[in-house]
């Protein structure tokens, strides 16, 4: 394709191609999507009786190029042209908010001449970012889940596939997908080191009011001391967690572990010097009957995530 944009759209839709259509796929059954992904474990795990799938489709195919080309790829385009948030309405009910125009900038020094609210995407290490001090309002992430998910092995992957197709890219120019910036460590103290880089560097770009809010879980002690030690070392502190639904239960990992995580936390960090008011309003043994009288059923590995994230507030 002479198109370079729309090549390397067409690669991406590829890629997801490629989750659907290899040896870690299984039959799951008529009328449930039929194909069992490659992410149906957050392991590479061979089956023993793999599924042999078609990689361009045809009618109601299932991970196939044509049916992803409808379901993945128009949709996607159709968000680029009219993105929008899911918000509550008068009557507390999720809905799609008037579609948002920012104007795209390459640069903050494009971004001071923009006539309209304008968006910058970038793509690099977080522990070095080209933004200005106390210039960001407030920080969203998911850091990764310490020795949880191999993502390098996983991404690894399509990696793989990708360059194979985009050899001459500089994107592909390594010979996998590990960087020497990632965050991911099986040692908790090498991952509590990384993400503090990452923390103190949000910590110099937020302003003095700005909160930053991540989400974490984890079933070992290691993985949570590693956090509170990434915050405190940052000059951040936790003013407030939030238990909500993670995972469905549904999936491949949580159907197979004996005690399922099914909480994730919500944990909101503003600076050390911070003197506003929390809103916490709920202590971590209402929260736990609060969830329980509405009917969730808490495994052990439940009980644990919300009682470390409830005790970061005492770090």
């Amino acid at each position: 394709m002479e198109n370079e944009d729309i090549r390397r759209q067409f690669l991406c839709l590829f890629n997801s191609t490629t989750e659907f259509n290899n040896r870690f796929c299984s039959y799951k059954g008529e009328g449930t999507g039929a194909v069992r992904p490659i992410f149906s474990n957050h392991i590479l795990k061979p089956e023993r009786m793999p599924v042999e799938n078609s990689v361009w489709g045809f009618g109601k195919s299932s991970g196939c190029f044509s049916s992803l080309y409808r379901s993945r790829y128009l949709k996607a385009k159709e968000y680029l042209d009219a993105p929008f948030e899911i918000v509550v309405d008068s009557a507390n009910k999720p809905v799609c908010s008037a579609p948002i125009k920012p104007a795209i900038v390459k640069s903050f020094e494009e971004a001071g001449g923009a006539e309209r609210p304008w968006a910058l995407v970038l793509n690099g290490d977080s522990g070095k970012l080209p933004v200005p001090g106390e210039f960001v309002d407030a920080v969203i992430t998911d850091p990764p889940y310490f020795d949880f998910v191999n993502y390098s092995e996983l991404s690894d992957f399509f990696y793989a596939w990708l360059r194979s197709l985009d050899a001459s890219s500089p994107l592909f120019s390594q010979k996998n997908s590990r960087r020497p910036g990632e965050v991911q460590r099986s040692d908790f103290r090498d991952f509590s080191s990384m993400l503090s880089k990452v923390f103190s560097e949000c910590c110099r770009v937020m302003k003095p009011t700005a909160p930053l809010i991540f989400s974490f879980h984890h079933s070992r002690p290691e993985g949570w001391k590693a956090v509170a030690d990434a915050i405190k070392s940052s000059g951040l502190k936790v003013t407030e967690v939030y238990p909500v639904y993670a995972e469905l239960s549904a999936s491949t990992p949580k159907a197979a572990a004996k005690e399922p995580i099914t909480i994730d936390m919500l944990i909101e960090c503003h600076k050390k010097n911070w003197n506003g008011e929390s809103s916490r309003h709920i202590t971590e043994k209402d929260c736990i009957n609060e969830l329980t009288e509405n009917g969730m059923k808490l495994s052990a590995n439940d009980l644990f995530v919300i009682r470390s994230g409830f005790g970061l507030l005492d770090q």
